[in-house]
């Protein structure tokens, strides 16, 4: 291989110690170290258990708009612990019945 002199790429800021090749018509570069260090990534991507939690709210905002108090109510009465797969299918049942 040889060498690229003023090539002016619209990348982040490289080491010079990095290594660029070109691999099936694609610039790839092998970075010597990290460019963004563990500690700081964390601030760069959104956490999994908040996108669970904001999903978590919809759906509960969701079934209050469609299903009535009393009638969700019911639903969760009276039958002791339930599976949640089991919960589901009747909060399920309940908001085509209310739909249709």
């Amino acid at each position: 291989g040889g060498e690229i002199t003023g090539l002016d790429v619209a990348n982040p800021e490289q080491n010079a110690d990095d290594e660029v090749q070109i691999v099936a018509d694609h610039l790839v570069t092998k970075d010597k170290s990290l460019r963004h260090h563990p500690n700081k990534a964390a601030h760069k991507t959104p956490h999994y258990v908040e996108y669970v939690r904001v999903k978590a709210k919809r759906a509960q905002m969701s079934i209050a708009e469609r299903i009535p108090k009393r009638e969700l109510e019911r639903v969760l009465k009276g039958k002791g612990v339930k599976q949640r797969s089991a919960l589901v299918d009747e909060v399920m049942e309940v908001i085509h019945s209310t739909e249709g």
